[in-house]
């Protein structure tokens, strides 16, 4: 755990303190939500933190919307969704899966009653 508590601060340290603040609160959210230990929200927290970091190199590295920007994105999605599948319990991804699934179907919903309003 010190490890991963090192390495979290060593890449925090690199975030600006606003992209920190919102990472951390979205860690905390689900920590609520899926009862996370502290191990676990210290991993996660540290996915949150590549992940954002390997989204930003890549939109350096490729013009958004090109090939080597969605394969370089689909390749940083796989990993924090291997890594965030092992920081978690079965049942702990089963619930967070679930809950994906209900905020993108009311996404979608409002996207939807959003369009029709404009009509």
């Amino acid at each position: 755990m010190l490890a991963v508590l090192v390495a979290t601060s060593v890449s925090a340290q690199e975030l600006k303190e606003k992209v920190k603040v919102n990472l951390q609160k979205e860690v905390d959210q689900m920590g609520e939500f899926l009862k996370l230990n502290a191990d676990q929200k210290a991993r996660v927290l540290q996915l949150k933190i590549e992940y954002f970091q390997s989204k930003e190199k890549a939109g350096q590295q490729n013009a958004k919307g090109t090939d080597g920007y969605k394969a370089a994105m689909k390749e940083i999605g796989a990993r924090y969704n291997t890594g965030f599948a092992e920081a978690c319990t079965k049942e702990q991804l089963k619930l967070w899966k679930e809950e994906q699934k209900k905020q993108a179907e009311a996404r979608k919903l409002s996207k939807k009653e959003g369009s029709n309003n404009q009509k």
